[in-house]
C-alpha cells in the first residue's frame, strides 16, 4: 500500500512512499492530514491498532494508539478527516471519533462560526442505521450555517450529512454507482469519493444535486482505502 495522486492534473501527487516498508503493517485502513502531517491508521492482527504520523517526505515522526472505543472494534479506524486547525476526526464501525493530533479524545472542533462542543465522544446515532460500516468521512467547516457538518458513507450506501449532534441533516442517495472507501470535500464543497476498495478510483458528487459531475479518476497506483 502506499500514500499516492496523480502525476499530473487535479489532485496532482505531492508525495508518496511505501508504507508496508516503513511501519511493517500490512492494512493501512485511515487517513488524515492536518498541519502538515500525514496521520495513518493501521489495522494489525493482534494488539492495540497504532496510528503512524508522517511529515509529507514520508518520514516516521511518531506514533500513537487508536483510543480503547476504537482499537476494540473489528477494523479501528477506517478513514479519517481534520478541522483543519488541531483537531482529526476519525470514523470506525461504531461511530465517529475526535481526538488531537496525539490520538487524546476531545470534544471541540473549529467550524467557520468558531469553536464548537460535539454532541458525544464517540459520536453515534439514528445516522448509523442503513450504513453497515462507516468507512468514509468527510468535515464541512460551513454546514450546517457554519456550525460545521460531518458527511459520512459506507460502500454502496447513501452518503449521510450530520451536524455535531448526530442528527442528520441530508442524505445523498447513490446515483453514481459509488463504492465509498473514503469520503473527502473539494475546495468548491463537491463531495470526492474513494469509489472502489483500493484501486484508488476517485469520482465527484455535485453538493446541490447529489449526482456525479462527470470528473473522475483513477490512480496511477493503488493506494489508501480512507480519502
Amino acid at each position: 500500500q502506499a500514500f499516492s495522486c496523480p502525476s499530473s492534473g487535479p489532485g496532482s501527487r505531492i508525495s508518496s512512499f511505501d508504507l508496508d516498508t516503513i511501519t511493517g503493517q500490512t492494512l493501512h485502513n485511515g487517513l488524515a492530514v492536518l498541519n502538515g502531517e500525514i496521520f495513518v491508521a493501521t489495522d494489525p492482527a493482534t494488539g492495540p491498532k497504532p496510528v503512524y504520523v508522517f511529515d509529507f517526505q514520508g518520514n516516521l515522526l511518531r506514533q500513537f494508539d487508536q483510543p480503547p472505543t476504537a482499537s476494540a472494534t473489528l477494523n479501528g479506524y477506517l478513514d479519517g478527516a481534520s478541522d483543519g486547525f488541531g483537531t482529526l476526526i476519525w470514523c470506525h464501525d461504531d461511530g465517529v471519533e475526535f481526538t488531537d493530533v496525539n490520538g487524546n479524545p476531545v470534544t471541540t472542533v473549529v467550524a467557520a462560526n468558531g469553536p464548537q462542543t460535539v454532541g458525544a465522544n464517540p459520536l453515534t446515532g439514528q445516522w448509523e442505521v442503513g450504513l453497515g460500516i462507516v468507512r468514509g468521512i468527510a468535515f464541512d467547516p460551513a454546514g450546517n450555517g457554519g456550525n460545521g457538518s460531518i458527511l459520512v458513507g459506507d460502500l454502496t450506501d447513501s452518503i449521510v450529512e450530520i451536524d455535531l449532534d448526530g442528527n442528520i441533516l441530508r442524505s445523498y442517495g447513490n446515483l453514481a454507482f459509488w463504492d465509498v472507501n473514503g469520503l473527502a470535500l473539494a475546495a468548491g464543497g463537491n463531495i470526492l469519493v474513494n469509489s472502489d476498495d483500493n484501486d484508488g478510483s476517485i469520482v465527484t458528487i455535485n453538493r446541490a444535486t447529489g449526482l456525479p459531475t462527470g470528473f473522475s479518476a483513477s490512480l496511477d497506483r493503488n493506494g489508501l482505502e480512507g480519502a
